[in-house]
């Protein structure tokens, strides 16, 4: 087994070494040379106390270790729709921290933690976590209390060892089956979102937006970007963004809507082939609208009170605006696309006769199928 995973990992390290992979292992390999060489430079020019060095090997091993569990972890949560969620809120967090972090600084320099430190709660529960037991060991044999560095040292193996089980127990485990999502047992009724080709492209992408697990995580990421980088003034007592939270998650959901065909690959030529690409952007749009209306509509009116001021309520009302379940006139702009580059003269100059009238006539008629 051992030598079947070893030629594995050559096979796909010699497929690695082509085109830009190739490039960025390089660059990997060359930075990582580069800092253990440093790393051994320093040691030689400022030699370290001897009971350092078996401490940092176990917390080397630990650190590596407890990154191959996680690893494993989350791509075992990854295969059901709540771990499509769960990535797409780490990797809004990951956007927020990257561009937004600096407010995370500032929250620590009005707090006063760069100055006074850690909460005593907090030194304690980082010294009690295996992470910290390295420290705690250093220092106990600093203070000449042998035992205590003993204890953790040993603590520090134990966990190593359990770690090397689990993840030798996670290789030996059959490969998991794939999610199947099944559909209901019930029939569903014929046209009820219309009878044509717009009716049955938006009920299919309504179900595949409550079934796939790429649009859940498409769901996910927008929500958690709004109100993580909303809420982070919170840090220094500020709750000015909040009511903005609400259009920062349908700015950043629009950016979906822009690739919204870059999941369907090759797909995309059954539209144009059977000539209904026009009707299968228009339900596209509906179906979009449908998912992140709602979701936008409740976030703004919960934040609504949050802040009081003039600009806040004018967010809040604004937001209330843009969205068919309050003004369905603010949807134009949007609903427009459904008459661009018709090819039919007759239909295009009817369509630029259409008003902002006819487009709330043509929702109110549209919404009671929408809503079943």
């Amino acid at each position: 087994m051992v030598g079947v995973l070893i030629r594995m990992k050559v096979a796909l390290l010699r497929g690695a070494t082509t085109g830009d992979r190739a490039a960025w292992m390089v660059t990997g390999a060359t930075v990582g040379v580069g800092l253990a060489l440093g790393t051994i430079v320093l040691s030689l020019l400022r030699p370290a106390d001897p009971q350092l060095v078996p401490d940092l090997l176990l917390q080397l091993t630990l650190v590596v270790l407890l990154s191959q569990a996680a690893s494993a972890m989350f791509a075992k949560v990854a295969r059901p729709r709540t771990g499509a969620a769960l990535n797409g809120v780490l990797l809004a967090l990951v956007m927020v921290l990257s561009q937004s972090g600096w407010m995370v600084v500032i929250g620590l320099i009005a707090s006063g933690v760069l100055t006074d430190g850690l909460p005593a709660g907090v030194t304690t529960a980082t010294r009690v976590a295996p992470p910290g037991w390295g420290l705690a060991a250093v220092e106990a044999v600093a203070g000449g209390d042998w035992w205590v560095g003993a204890a953790a040292m040993g603590g520090h193996g134990g966990a190593g060892g359990v770690l090397i089980a689990v993840l030798g127990r996670s290789l030996g485990e059959p490969r998991g089956a794939r999610a199947v999502i099944r559909g209901p047992s019930v029939a569903r009724q014929a046209g009820r979102f219309g009878s044509g080709p717009a009716g049955a492209v938006l009920g299919k992408e309504l179900r595949t937006w409550r079934r796939g697990r790429a649009r859940t995580s498409a769901i996910a990421a927008p929500v958690a970007w709004g109100m993580a980088t909303a809420s982070l003034p919170l840090t220094f007592g500020e709750t000015a963004l909040l009511p903005w939270a609400a259009p920062l998650i349908a700015v950043v959901a629009a950016t979906y809507m822009a690739n919204l065909y870059g999941g369907d690959g090759t797909g995309v030529w059954l539209t144009i082939q059977t000539g209904s690409e026009r009707a299968d952007l228009f339900a596209r749009q509906w179906a979009y609208l449908a998912v992140f209306t709602p979701i936008t509509v409740l976030i703004a009116d919960r934040l609504a009170a949050t802040h009081h001021s003039q600009k806040g309520a004018h967010v809040t009302s604004s937001t209330r605006t843009l969205t068919p379940s309050r003004q369905p006139s603010g949807l134009e702009p949007a609903l427009r696309c459904r008459f661009v580059g018709r090819r039919d003269p007759d239909r295009h100059e009817q369509a630029q006769q259409m008003t902002p009238d006819t487009l709330v006539r043509d929702f109110n008629e549209f919404r009671p199928r929408l809503l079943g």
